[in-house]
């Protein structure tokens, strides 16, 4: 951003999952599940019988927590995010499973901000996501 010619607007976490939040729960959740099963159709029989309308809400209340709990961590984010992982482990979903959800969601968050992702958003995102993972697993 040293040029002066450019325009880009340099987005931070909040302001990345507000655009995000913006867009609608079902579209932004609806790119991520498809790209998450074309590059890992390895973990479709985790969604048979799920309702996807009410996956891609939770997902996006799953994404609200992780910002919060990436930059105030409270009691109650580190008990929602233990129960979260309680719940995927009952499923067997396992710690690569985590891994192909972080790079999904960093590939379509990518995707979704074009010229205005960059790579200390993609690092702030990945902490943050990181972070929640680990209090999911503990």
């Amino acid at each position: 951003m040293a040029n002066g010619s450019d325009t880009r607007t340099m987005l931070d976490l909040e302001t990345s999952l507000n655009e995000v939040l913006d867009t609608g729960c079902e579209h932004f959740a609806g790119r991520f599940y498809w790209t998450l099963l074309d590059r890992y159709p390895d973990l479709e029989p985790f969604f048979h019988g799920v309702n996807m309308q009410h996956q891609a809400a939770m997902l996006t209340m799953a994404l609200q927590l992780v910002v919060q709990h990436h930059h105030q961590p409270r009691r109650s984010h580190r008990d929602y995010l233990r129960a979260i992982g309680e719940r995927h482990t009952a499923r067997g979903i396992a710690r690569a499973h985590y891994e192909a959800f972080e790079d999904t969601l960093l590939a379509v968050l990518a995707e979704f901000h074009h010229d205005n992702w960059h790579d200390s958003l993609a690092d702030e995102w990945r902490n943050a996501v990181r972070k929640a993972i680990e209090m999911m697993l503990s």
